[in-house]
């Protein structure tokens, strides 16, 4: 018996608002995602996309749906990724890293709190074992954050300088495999 990929509602939700020409009509929405990862986008507006231009889809989708959806997406959609996966770091320029927001999925125990020796490892494990510059870390773990929210970086930024940890330590590559099972090997475009 051949199992089914599941296709979450929240998937469905983004197919929505695409297709159904709300982000068209509202382009000032900003629709976050969060809660399921972030490696099924990629191939998801990928297929939107053709559909949109390659398939045998009529034209006359265009009246409600005027760019392809990958536009709408990097103008409009974020992710809320949860915790990030290995592959999902290696892959993140594909799936749009202005779109990609860490989260730690706390107080849940598959979050980075409640796995292995914890979030920095865990930062480590994913960040760090990808070899993720630090320009583009501090977009994954703040400043998208920051320009979504409206955040007041000015005001946060003594917080993080006394109480969060350097980009080192988060960049720092593992030298061994603290998470032998969860999400840190979560395959690429898997959407379960």
């Amino acid at each position: 018996m051949m199992s089914k990929p599941i296709f979450y509602t929240i998937h469905q939700l983004l197919v929505h608002f695409i297709w159904g020409g709300v982000l068209e009509r509202h382009p000032n929405l900003q629709v976050v995602l969060t809660e399921a990862g972030s490696a099924w986008a990629a191939g998801l507006i990928v297929n939107m996309d053709y559909t949109w231009d390659g398939s045998f889809t009529p034209r006359t989708v265009r009246k409600v749906v005027k760019r392809p959806p990958s536009e709408y997406f990097r103008r409009q959609c974020h992710l809320g990724s949860s915790v990030f996966s290995l592959a999902e770091m290696e892959n993140r320029h594909q799936i749009g890293i202005e779109q990609m927001t860490l989260g730690m999925d706390f107080p849940h125990p598959e979050g980075t709190w409640g796995m292995g020796p914890g979030h920095i490892k865990y930062l480590n494990a994913t960040l760090g074992a990808a070899r993720v510059p630090p320009d583009e870390a501090r977009i994954l773990v703040g400043q998208n954050a920051i320009a979504l929210w409206g955040f007041d970086r000015a005001a946060l930024q003594p917080v993080v300088d006394a109480h969060g940890p350097s980009m080192a330590d988060v960049l720092k590559v593992p030298e061994i495999d603290h998470f032998p099972r969860g999400d840190v090997h979560k395959p690429f475009g898997d959407p379960r």
